[in-house]
């Protein structure tokens, strides 16, 4: 059974009016969801800004918020706001090890039963930043679990013994706030596993890739994330002032962070000349490998006939396709050596590029 709810702003006549579950779910509607009717609890935050710091002493500033918070589906959203720094204190670092700091925000509801245990538990309905402070260990856990029932954790804090201060070393805080926004808006996202928490995207639902170069866009297709090509992601410059004979040599390389499931050109343009007449050279594109090394799996390989010795023969370009598959850090790389005829290759002018770009989701 279905049930219309009065929208904001419908005075009571009697007993009929705008209840604040009502007024709630009125705003929900304006915010992104992560599935049909769950509203995406998060700061509304332009990007991935430090929101909690560190203070000389034990506790942290917290910049002014614009929180949605999701406390229970069906019954819309709380939006607590903040418009100044708010200081929270936190204990004193332990004596011996590390704890686990978790900053939070919430919206209390004396409807849930939300109370002010330190007044003797009275029925509260304010909005308060907290810290749920862990127990110290060799290698602590998060107390995840004792965070307040309808709280958004904003950031973690690994509390060093010894130190006096929340900035003092080696103790860190990471800002691990989701980010929500209005409805229809691209959705800035951590990671791939923060897209995730986007269970069931409408088709056309926009994310915006934190984690990568160029803070990319990425579309949901209805059965995958995609997007438009990138275009140029990077260009390699190879002095290449060593020659290479019948052992592989490295050339060029680029190594970056790529997206999964995409499809990068790789292009690469070299001038060199030959000791020997006839000699052959076989130029290899590959993904993978440490820096400067010769590993890598082959995209392609290019064989180029020298004719005469002494002579550049001009520039010789090399071309090939990488599926990115589950994306991270790879890199692409030209080498060569000489084939069928024993001699070296030297380069002509010492230019060698490398040139990669994403064209479009595989």
């Amino acid at each position: 059974m279905s049930t219309i709810n009065r929208g904001p702003g419908v005075a009571l006549v009697g007993i009929i009016g705008t209840t604040p579950k009502e007024h709630r779910l009125a705003i929900a509607g304006q915010y992104a969801e992560n599935a049909p009717g769950v509203p995406r609890s998060g700061l509304l935050v332009t990007g991935a800004v430090n929101v909690v710091t560190p203070k000389a002493g034990m506790g942290y500033d917290i910049i002014p918020v614009q929180s949605v918070i999701n406390r229970t589906v069906g019954e819309g959203v709380y939006t607590p706001t903040t418009t100044g720094s708010t200081s929270v204190a936190t204990d004193n670092a332990p004596g011996a090890g590390s704890r686990w700091d978790l900053l939070w925000v919430k919206q209390n509801d004396a409807a849930k039963g939300d109370t002010v245990p330190a007044v003797g538990g009275v029925a509260d309905n304010t909005a308060i930043f907290g810290v749920t402070v862990g127990s110290a260990a060799a290698s602590p856990t998060k107390p995840i679990g004792d965070v307040p029932a309808g709280a958004l954790v904003i950031a973690e804090a690994q509390i060093f013994a010894g130190t006096t201060g929340t900035n003092q070393a080696p103790s860190t805080i990471t800002q691990v706030f989701p980010i929500t926004a209005a409805r229809g808006a691209p959705l800035p996202v951590r990671s791939v596993a923060d897209r995730a928490t986007i269970t069931a995207p409408a088709i056309g639902q926009q994310v915006l890739r934190l984690d990568l170069a160029g803070i990319p866009v990425q579309i949901w297709t209805g059965t995958k994330w995609g997007g438009p090509p990138r275009g140029q992601l990077a260009q390699a410059l190879s002095t290449f002032d060593t020659s290479f004979g019948t052992a592989l040599n490295f050339i060029a390389e680029a190594i970056l962070t790529v997206e999964p499931n995409r499809w990068i050109q790789i292009t690469a343009q070299s001038e060199g000349q030959s000791n020997t007449d006839g000699l052959v050279a076989a130029y290899f594109l590959k993904a993978g490998g440490a820096s400067g090394s010769t590993f890598g799996d082959q995209i392609n390989v290019t064989n180029k006939s020298y004719a005469k010795a002494g002579l550049g023969d001009g520039l010789i370009g090399f071309s090939g396709r990488y599926n990115t598959g589950a994306g991270g850090s790879v890199r692409f790389s030209l080498q060569a050596k000489t084939v069928i005829t024993a001699g070296i290759v030297s380069a002509v002018t010492g230019a060698t590029t490398l040139v990669v770009d994403d064209v479009g989701p595989a």
